[in-house]
């Protein structure tokens, strides 16, 4: 909905809102509650499709990485430090990359049935399976994450009429 079609009154707080959200606070307040949530999902006791290589060795490890994280993501949105919200935005794409990439280890999953000499194919499902549904989600949302703060740094404001991209 357009701001123009919002009640006279509410146009400076939705504006407002409008530019905030289109900085790195934006992006900051959307990971520190996806990492706030990921973080408390480990105190459930449900079953995982998927365990994670860390998850299976170390289970202690993964609610501090995600938890520290989602911290480091509060803490930066509270703070008017551009170092500390650099910070915060590295440190969440490198746990999105990593987190995602590790998936390459995780135990294969079994696919039942005989392919008979195409069985290399079932073989190869097998150990890709847990990468193909979990890890590419995590290296996406990494990527996503360079690249909307890379658009918001490099892209000129339309909404502010800026003409020239910010350096």
């Amino acid at each position: 909905m357009p701001i123009d079609h919002l009640p006279g009154r509410w146009r400076p707080g939705a504006r407002a809102f409008r530019d905030w959200v289109a900085t790195d606070k934006g992006v900051l307040l959307i990971l520190a509650l996806v990492f706030t949530g990921r973080s408390l999902s480990f105190f459930s006791d449900a079953p995982s499709i998927f365990r994670h290589v860390v998850e299976v060795r170390y289970w202690w490890i993964s609610p501090i990485v995600w938890g520290a994280s989602a911290l480091l993501s509060w803490i930066a949105l509270r703070r008017d430090s551009p170092r500390v919200e650099s910070a915060a935005l590295v440190v969440a794409g490198m746990v999105l990359a990593t987190w995602g990439v590790l998936y390459l280890w995780t135990e294969p999953v079994h696919i039942p049935g005989y392919w008979g000499w195409l069985d290399w194919i079932r073989v190869v499902l097998e150990h890709l399976t847990p990468f193909l549904a979990r890890g590419v989600i995590y290296i996406g949302l990494a990527l996503f994450l360079v690249y909307t703060v890379w658009r918001g740094r490099f892209m000129p404001s339309v909404w502010r009429g800026d003409d020239v991209a910010r350096l």
